[in-house]
């Protein structure tokens, strides 16, 4: 009466291991399209008064930039170049804001 037959529980097994694979295949797929290594950006580092080249090092990833020049970056070394412009703008303000407090003092 509820028994399953010994072909049954095999075929269960077996369709049961393929979906596990097909699910594992598409999470490694997914894994490797969502590897942002491999999303490439441009950018040209501003030639702001600065000589020097631009290095970036990121996980053991290291790059070098020439300023004025366009070039294509990682996504995650460009993500750490827009940080580190946001974080110099953001000290740039606080430190004028200082400067005007100072001002205001005197």
């Amino acid at each position: 009466m509820g028994t399953k037959t010994e072909g049954t529980k095999v075929a269960e097994e077996t369709k049961a291991t393929e979906e596990t694979k097909a699910t594992e295949e598409i999470q490694v797929k997914d894994a490797v399209e969502a590897d942002p290594w491999k999303e490439e950006v441009k950018f040209m580092a501003p030639l702001d008064g600065e000589k020097g080249d631009i290095f970036v090092a990121l996980n053991g990833h290291n790059y070098r930039i020439k300023r004025g020049e366009e070039v294509t970056i990682p996504k995650p070394i460009f993500e750490v170049l827009k940080n580190s412009t946001e974080m110099d703008q953001l000290a740039m303000r606080r430190q004028q804001e200082l400067i005007a407090k100072g001002k205001a003092f005197n």
